[in-house]
């Protein structure tokens, strides 16, 4: 990426993408103080570089952000601070760019929880559990699962804003 084109809005998504991974990284939590900081900035640096289609741009983009991870909060797989980092980085990238995100971020963690479960010696329990939810979903729809939860103590669990911080740089550095 070469920093003197990039758009405001994209070093601004790149800058908390990073905090957010250190963040959780650090203290498993994601603060609402960076996340807000993030929609904000995301409005404001649209609406700076675009005027009112730069408003719509970012408030677009933040409900996609905020939604396309909303389900495996709702199904407890995932933390809410994941969720509202989305609608942040959505602020600031705009629907196509969160959404590609969110696939690459999908695709990192996948990778991050594989390598964690195995560094756990939990990788055959792990792809287990995860077949027999996907199986089950497959049969009944989406439900939780009480092996694979955030409110199972022992559910290996991993800092979901580093593969979502991995997904908006690899999204960002690839448009440049």
């Amino acid at each position: 990426m070469d920093w003197t084109t990039a758009s405001p809005a994209s070093v601004a998504a790149v800058t908390l993408a990073i905090a957010a991974a250190v963040t959780d990284a650090r203290t498993r939590r994601i603060p609402n103080a960076l996340v807000c900081a993030g929609v904000i900035a995301g409005c404001l640096l649209n609406v700076w570089s675009s005027g009112a289609q730069g408003l719509w741009r970012a408030a677009l983009g933040s409900l996609a952000g905020f939604c396309v991870f909303l389900p495996f909060y709702l199904l407890r797989g995932m933390g809410g601070g994941d969720v509202k980092l989305m609608a942040a980085l959505g602020a600031c990238l705009g629907t196509l760019a969160v959404l590609q995100t969110a696939l690459v971020a999908s695709l990192a963690g996948a990778v991050l929880a594989v390598a964690v479960a195995a560094r756990h010696g939990a990788l055959v329990r792990t792809l287990g559990g995860a077949g027999r939810l996907l199986a089950g979903w497959l049969r009944r729809g989406p439900r939780p699962s009480h092996d694979l939860s955030l409110d199972n103590p022992a559910a290996l669990k991993i800092p979901y804003a580093l593969p979502i911080a991995f997904g908006a740089l690899f999204i960002v550095f690839a448009a440049s």
